[in-house]
């Protein structure tokens, strides 16, 4: 399943106009190194170009550990508990399998038990209404955390859970 969603994602990436949302490990590298020599210029005192400033206004890069993450601007001035970070695209499966099983998703016996998902034992409108809202619940708790995870990716991950 997570082959054929990062593959969907991929088709997703170059039909969109939300190439800025999907960020491979390389633009993620390269966006978070760039950030960084604009923030070191910004402490010193250094002229700083326009990509500089458009940077700095939409992202952040924060160290945990000896991770730097890439986190969306000013989300962590006030409160920590509001940080968003922006998720590469090759962790986008795993973030929306761990929202899917904390919101809702249960295994039983090996198999897998979801509302959503089992939509043999619903009736059509029924299935659609639970779908909806399970995507409503999970974007929601998504948006919590991070910036970049838009509704078509969830859409897309909870159409192929089985």
């Amino acid at each position: 399943m997570k082959r054929i969603f990062n593959d969907k994602v991929k088709e997703l990436n170059d039909a969109s106009n939300h190439r800025s949302l999907f960020l491979d490990n390389e633009r993620y590298n390269n966006i978070s190194r760039e950030v960084n020599e604009a923030q070191i210029l910004r402490k010193n005192n250094q002229p700083l170009t326009s990509k500089h400033y458009q940077l700095l206004k939409r992202y952040d890069v924060m160290k945990i550990g000896d991770i730097r993450k890439l986190t969306e601007s000013g989300s962590a001035e006030n409160d920590d508990s509001n940080i968003r970070y922006y998720c590469k695209t090759e962790e986008l499966f795993d973030v929306l399998e761990t929202a899917h099983v904390n919101i809702g998703h249960k295994r039983t016996k090996g198999k897998r038990h979801c509302f959503v998902c089992d939509s043999q034992k619903h009736f059509f409108i029924s299935s659609f209404l639970n779908f909806c809202f399970f995507l409503s619940v999970m974007e929601a708790e998504l948006k919590k955390k991070y910036c970049n995870v838009i509704r078509q990716v969830i859409d897309l991950y909870l159409v192929l859970c089985e």
